[in-house]
């Protein structure tokens, strides 16, 4: 009874995020596809540069680009000869981001502390400790859903106990 009294708020939360992420995909897409209509005339190619993002839309032949670039990576554009547009993106590696979080799961509600050890894109592995002992970590970045580019959905998995929750990365 306990568990299923924690685990329905966590899912309904996991859910309505998800509907969140999906609903501001959409909206990015839309205004990618409306931006690319609106390219003027003379102009081949344009290069954007967003929140952690760049696009790269180009008329001919019609496609848009878009590379996420996470906190931990970098991004490098060069031109060559002839026009070419070229573009190195580190969207994956190891890193070390300490990060405190709150999270809710089988063994109740708990704080934890850990650090992302890897990363690609918006998301990451890890390790982390809580009063109940060591766990291992999944997240997700929440930046394009939240104006908080340090803020993530953390899945925290240990002998058998479970949690989800947010972390704030320091």
């Amino acid at each position: 009874m306990k568990l299923k009294n924690i685990l329905l708020p966590v899912l309904a939360f996991i859910s309505l995020c998800l509907a969140f992420m999906l609903k501001a995909q959409q909206n990015r897409l839309d205004a990618l596809c409306a931006q690319n209509k609106t390219l003027q005339e003379g102009i081949n190619r344009q290069i954007v540069f967003e929140r952690r993002k760049i696009i790269y839309k180009n008329r001919s032949p019609a496609k848009n680009i878009v590379y996420y670039i996470p906190a931990e990576g970098s991004a490098e554009i060069t031109e060559k000869d002839g026009g070419v547009v070229e573009f190195k993106v580190e969207d994956k590696g190891f890193t070390f981001k300490p990060f405190i979080g709150f999270g809710a799961g089988t063994g109740g509600a708990e704080p934890f502390a850990g650090a992302r050890l890897f990363y690609w894109g918006r998301y990451g592995l890890g390790a982390a400790v809580a009063p109940d002992g060591f766990f291992a970590v999944a997240d997700r970045k929440l930046d394009d859903v939240l104006p908080f580019e340090n803020t993530s959905l953390i899945v925290l998995g240990g002998y058998k106990k479970a949690y989800v929750g947010l972390a704030v990365y320091l």
